[in-house]
C-alpha cells in the first residue's frame, strides 16, 4: 500500500510539469508528449544516462526563446 500512495502522490506532484510541458510545447509548434507516455517515464525505476548540468547560460537561452515565442504570439493577437 505505501508504494501505491508513493506512485500516487509523484504522479500528483508531476501533474503541473506536464502542464507546464504540454504549454511550453504547443507555444513552440511541437507536439507534446502524451500524458501516458510521460507518467510511465516519471514512474520508471530505471534512471537515464546522466547528462552534464547545464550552465546558467543554456538555461537563459531556453527561457529567451520561450520569451521571444510568447511575444511574438502575443503580437499576433493584437
Amino acid at each position: 500500500m505505501i508504494e501505491y500512495a508513493e506512485e500516487r502522490e509523484a504522479e500528483e506532484a508531476a501533474r503541473p510539469l506536464y502542464i507546464a510541458h504540454y504549454m511550453l510545447s504547443k507555444m513552440n509548434g511541437a507536439e507534446p508528449m502524451g500524458y501516458d507516455v510521460y507518467i510511465s517515464q516519471i514512474m520508471s525505476k530505471e534512471t537515464g544516462a546522466v547528462k552534464e548540468p547545464r550552465t546558467p547560460s543554456q538555461i537563459e537561452a531556453d527561457f529567451d526563446a520561450i520569451v521571444a515565442a510568447d511575444k511574438e504570439r502575443r503580437r499576433k493577437l493584437g
